[in-house]
């Protein structure tokens, strides 16, 4: 039997559909790497159970110890992280009636300047969501943000490029976790879609 979820994505418009799987995508990108799964270290060796989860940084930073290797996956964590607030704020911009076709090339993966089109109401939200988080200031938001603005195009030719660039893995993870709870409350206010009941 077909779920009342399923009917409501049935009968949206075709354009409503493609907002929808805009989220769904970026949503698969958030979830690609953790920020537990960003460092695993060996368990056995540390004297720490299998699978336990180590916190940093009041919460914000995780690892977890598992298994007998090291495991970096930092790289990943910021290409996945950085594509997902992407693709999040450009579905804000779309959902706000905002045009981004002025942004090509690499300012298209631009996070900050892809903030800076958000509507003021967007944006004072995230920082109160932010001040929750330690960011106290709109200064230190833009700040944070400026330091993850070009993490995708930096990290994904890390190999090419490197040249002690660094990047804040908490904010990144945090301002991720904000444009996807923001992204879902908009969906389900004005389609009706839960989205947390679609496994894409």
């Amino acid at each position: 039997m077909e779920s009342l979820n399923s009917k409501i994505y049935k009968n949206l418009p075709e354009e409503h559909k493609k907002r929808i799987i805009m989220y769904l995508t970026a949503r698969q990108f958030k979830n690609a790497v953790l920020i537990e799964e960003m460092t695993i270290v060996p368990a056995k060796k540390n004297g720490l159970p299998e699978n336990c989860i180590i916190s940093f940084n009041d919460g914000l930073l995780k690892l977890t110890a598992r298994g007998d290797k090291i495991v970096s996956k930092h790289y990943p964590f910021l290409v996945n992280k950085s594509f997902a607030c992407e693709v999040y704020l450009k579905f804000l911009l779309l959902e706000n009636n905002i045009t981004f076709n002025d942004l090509k090339g690499k300012s298209g993966h631009d996070l900050l300047m892809l903030y800076n089109k958000l509507p003021l109401i967007i944006r004072q939200t995230l920082l109160k969501f932010l001040q929750n988080k330690g960011t106290p200031s709109n200064e230190s938001l833009i700040t944070k943000l400026k330091s993850v603005s070009q993490a995708f195009i930096q990290w994904r030719y890390i190999y090419e490029k490197f040249d002690g660039i660094s990047a804040d893995f908490c904010f990144l993870n945090v301002f991720c976790d904000f444009l996807d709870i923001y992204c879902q409350k908009t969906i389900l206010e004005k389609y009706k879609y839960d989205v947390n009941l679609d496994i894409r």
